[in-house]
């Protein structure tokens, strides 16, 4: 057993561990604190009454648990996350350290918001099997995986099933992985989405597009035309001219079989070419109608006079309409389609995570000489910091770290928890421990770094 605190001080923020008996590590000590090993957090030791205190520097890192406590992971994180545990792994092989002091806790695994490497602590006083640690490790990425994402939960459960099967060659699942997604997105990439430049490039028939016989269905009627056409004349050639030598090969009963044979295949081919060339016009007239429907829906769409139905589709009640927003194609100022556009399929509907389960909407307010700045708070958790695409509600200072804090809904309570922030996150005026939760009530003063808000 250790024991755990945090150091929120002015040189940053540190992480110490420290066990409650004397522990000699030896030469373990000396490689963490000597060697800058890329896959572990920067290591220092502190020696007190014989006992060693292992000091982490996580300024400006996020633990991984604070960081999917509320949110899931997608298929980019987890494969970088494997990556970083197949690092790890070599990296106490490179440098002779016990596997078994690597700690697999999600709680003591960093993510650097600088560059977004993931970093491990190794703390010799901890002692867990690489199966426990690895199995363990791999439950938790399941379970955090966006089970939306089929390639994200694809690959969390190769996971597991490779750590189940004591099978610890990660950067050969990695491989094995992109390789998979490599060759599903080839063959899914057209039936997926397509590029257009223009209007004309949203395939909506019209008359010239007209289905014609193909080229081999032109040469098969050619040729069996001109094979009717020499059993005719040797069969009329015989008749009127009574050659004696063609009248004794038609009166043969193989001759007979092999000339009706003939004449109905000569006939036959062409027929059913014909057929199929009249099915094919009949669909495409009945497509080139629904066209000129879509056209009208395109048309309303880049006038801005766009027109839903109640299933929320486009004009026809065809089931493959594709619904054009605004998310999915952009028109430019002269009302023409841009250069490049991606066109999807109906837009995924907002998960209810999108929105406050609570029905009220709150706000993060700041008054200050540059003027008014209002986060509002649509969704919970609710994620402050300056990195777009990951945090919600972004304020653009130096002071602030890339992730920053969280504000959090619980029993009908706000909170704010910081997220080991390296200017720190203030309520009323008291620091926030990193991983703790403070209660907050209408017109508090928070404080991210130098920025101060009001809660309303």
């Amino acid at each position: 057993m250790f024991v755990e605190r945090y150091d929120n001080g002015i040189n940053g923020n540190f992480l110490i561990l420290e066990n409650g008996q004397a522990v000699n590590a030896g030469y373990k000590s000396r490689m963490l604190v000597e060697n800058p090993i890329n896959a572990f957090l920067k290591t220092g030791i502190v020696h007190t009454d014989g006992k060693e205190q292992y000091v982490y520097d996580i300024t400006s890192k996020t633990s991984i648990y604070s960081l999917y406590e509320h949110t899931e992971m997608d298929r980019r994180f987890i494969g970088a996350f494997i990556s970083a545990i197949a690092c790890g792994l070599e990296a106490c092989d490179e440098y002779l350290l016990p596997v078994e002091h690597l700690m697999f806790d999600p709680k003591h695994i960093y993510v650097d918001q600088s560059n977004d490497r993931i970093l491990f602590c190794y703390y010799p006083a901890s002692c867990t099997t690489l199966f426990e640690g690895m199995n363990g490790l791999a439950e938790y990425i399941l379970e955090r995986a966006d089970h939306t994402d089929k390639a994200a939960t694809t690959l969390a459960y190769d996971l597991y099933k490779q750590v189940v099967n004591e099978d610890y060659t990660l950067r050969e699942l990695l491989s094995r992985n992109e390789e998979t997604e490599a060759a599903k997105a080839g063959e899914d990439s057209e039936e997926d989405s397509f590029l257009i430049e223009d209007i004309n490039d949203l395939y909506l028939p019209d008359e010239d597009d007209m289905p014609v016989i193909p080229a081999q269905g032109k040469v098969i009627m050619i040729v069996c035309s001109v094979l009717l056409l020499i059993v005719t004349g040797t069969i009329l050639t015989s008749v009127i001219y009574d050659n004696e030598t063609l009248t004794a090969l038609l009166a043969m009963t193989e001759m007979r079989v092999l000339t009706a044979i003939t004449c109905a295949v000569c006939i036959l081919m062409p027929v059913l070419i014909i057929i199929k060339w009249y099915g094919s016009v009949r669909r495409f007239k009945k497509l080139l109608n629904e066209a000129e429907g879509d056209r009208d829906d395109i048309y309303m769409y880049m006038t801005g006079n766009i027109q839903t139905t109640a299933a929320g589709r486009i004009g026809s009640d065809r089931t493959d309409t594709v619904l054009l927003t605004q998310e999915n194609i952009m028109v430019a100022e002269d009302g023409h389609l841009g250069n490049t556009v991606r066109l999807t399929e109906d837009p995924e509907p907002e998960s209810d995570s999108a929105s406050n389960t609570h029905g009220m909407i709150h706000r993060l307010v700041q008054f200050s000489q540059r003027g008014l700045n209002e986060l509002k708070i649509d969704r919970l958790p609710y994620t402050i910091g300056k990195k777009r695409g990951v945090c919600d509600g972004i304020i653009e200072s130096d002071a602030v770290s890339r992730i920053h804090a969280r504000l959090l809904f619980e029993g009908g309570e706000y909170y704010m928890s910081d997220l080991n922030s390296t200017n720190g996150t203030f309520v009323n005026g008291s620091r926030l421990r990193s991983g703790d939760k403070i209660r907050l009530n209408i017109n508090d003063e928070i404080s991210f770094g130098k920025e101060l808000f009001y809660f309303r």
